[in-house]
């Protein structure tokens, strides 16, 4: 099994933006088990929520959305790398945390969404798609 250092430095290697390095930083504590699914679910979120709320209305899944960017860079690489049933009992704790975190408001107001219907982070939007479309489908 490759180590969650190996794994840090495959995830490290594929970016450069702080937002994306600190939420490496927040799962290799749970990937380690020196951090719980809930503590890492807090962290993530609020790395991520500033970008969210920066634009009202939606957003779609595509390159430039740092949350699809964390499931297809961070999430899968640590499934495909890690074959350990902890690890995974670890990575699933983790989307179902991440989906009791309280609702994305943007500045006027309006619950962020993905699309038009999966509110961040009750919806866990995107994972699906990134799941089916880049972990099933290669």
């Amino acid at each position: 099994m490759d180590s969650v250092q190996d794994w840090k430095k495959a995830v490290l290697a594929l970016t450069d933006d702080s937002d994306q390095i600190q939420a490496a930083d927040a799962l290799a504590l749970l990937l380690n088990g020196e951090a719980d699914a809930d503590d890492t679910a807090r962290s993530i979120t609020m790395i991520f929520e500033v970008d969210l709320k920066r634009n009202n209305g939606s957003t779609h899944a595509d390159c430039h959305n740092k949350v699809y960017e964390f499931w297809t860079n961070h999430m899968l690489l640590a499934i495909l790398k890690f074959g350990s049933t902890v690890v995974n009992q670890r990575l699933i704790d983790l989307l179902k945390e991440i989906s009791k975190q309280p609702d994305v408001k943007t500045p006027d107001g309006s619950v962020k969404t993905h699309g038009r219907y999966e509110a961040y982070w009750r919806d866990v939007p995107g994972w699906e798609y990134s799941f089916a479309e880049e972990l099933l489908c290669k």
